[in-house]
């Protein structure tokens, strides 16, 4: 397996998050261990990780003061275990839900002036709200005042029914449709042209957009101001990982889609639990880079990570 991977896409379980999940009895992964980091990284041959909290996140406890005190808890425990391989180890800092947009605001400095963070994670929805709500606009001015990185990520939603054949969880088929109504959502309501500052990055090879984004230039006309050109540059701003769509047909569709500079390495490895299926994914992913259409996107192993992290890691 290739070695020296930047793994931008790995998911932590802070003691006070596993906390709250046992606490709101909702299932989640097992708490997080500097033991799991290690071996979690030699098995995927990476050199550095950025961690995010594993969904829902801190908007779990709610869009109050608890899911302020719980986004500020996981984030101290977040400091705190990347201190035990401060070289190997980072993490996107988590934010309350943005429903509260104070509370938000607040951790964002926290996160990013105060500590020096590479960026935040967020959830794709919040309360049944797509991030491109003019609710958030205060929340978009911070992080593009800051030139931020935000990674999002699709969680948990209320959609009916719940579960595909009444067992296939959201992760394997809605989580990808979720981010790409996110993307296009803060597209064409004009948020990433208001925000060119902020550099947004979208998991699983950017779900369904790539394959979708034709149709949505011919046909988005009375859902838009903008202009057709307008609605390419805001695609062509995202950058994406390719965790869990290492297949020759995502790859494909997403080098068709953006340029191989914006493609980053993630596995969606959560710590204290078997890598298998990462694994297996990334040899994919080495397999697909040894052919002669994949060797365009080399970068994608650490070189464009550490473009877009300069400085950061």
């Amino acid at each position: 397996m290739t070695e020296g991977r930047i793994d931008i896409h790995m998911h932590i379980c802070p003691s006070s998050f596993h906390g709250a999940l046992t606490n709101l009895n909702v299932a989640g992964p097992p708490c997080s261990t500097s033991a799991g980091a290690v071996d979690a990284l030699k098995a995927l041959n990476v050199s550095k990780a950025i961690f995010s909290c594993s969904v829902p996140g801190p908007s779990v406890s709610g869009s109050g003061s608890e899911g302020r005190k719980l986004a500020r808890a996981c984030n101290v425990d977040c400091l705190e275990f990347v201190k035990g391989d401060p070289e190997k180890l980072f993490f996107f800092a988590a934010t309350p839900s943005w429903v509260d947009v104070e509370g938000t605001l607040a951790e964002i400095d926290f996160a990013l002036v105060e500590n020096k963070l590479p960026g935040v994670v967020v959830m794709a929805t919040y309360e049944n709200k797509l991030l491109g709500d003019p609710m958030f606009i205060p929340i978009w001015d911070r992080l593009n005042a800051l030139g931020a990185i935000v990674f999002i990520h699709p969680t948990i939603s209320d959609i009916k029914p719940p579960l595909i054949a009444g067992k296939l969880q959201q992760f394997v088929a809605d989580f990808p449709h979720q981010t790409t109504r996110n993307a296009l959502d803060l597209v064409l309501s004009g948020t990433i042209t208001a925000h060119p500052n902020v550099k947004i990055i979208l998991p699983h090879a950017g779900g369904t957009l790539p394959y979708l984004a034709d149709k949505v230039l011919a046909s988005c006309g009375p859902a838009t101001s903008l202009s057709r050109e307008e609605i390419k540059a805001a695609f062509s701003s995202f950058y994406f990982d390719v965790a869990l769509s290492t297949g020759r047909i995502p790859l494909r569709a997403l080098l068709d889609f953006a340029k191989p500079d914006r493609v980053l390495f993630g596995s969606d490895c959560t710590l204290c639990t078997p890598t298998d299926t990462p694994k297996e994914m990334a040899e994919q992913l080495d397999r697909f880079l040894d052919t002669e259409e994949g060797k365009v996107l080399a970068g994608v192993i650490s070189g464009n990570a550490e473009k877009l992290f300069k400085g950061k890691l």
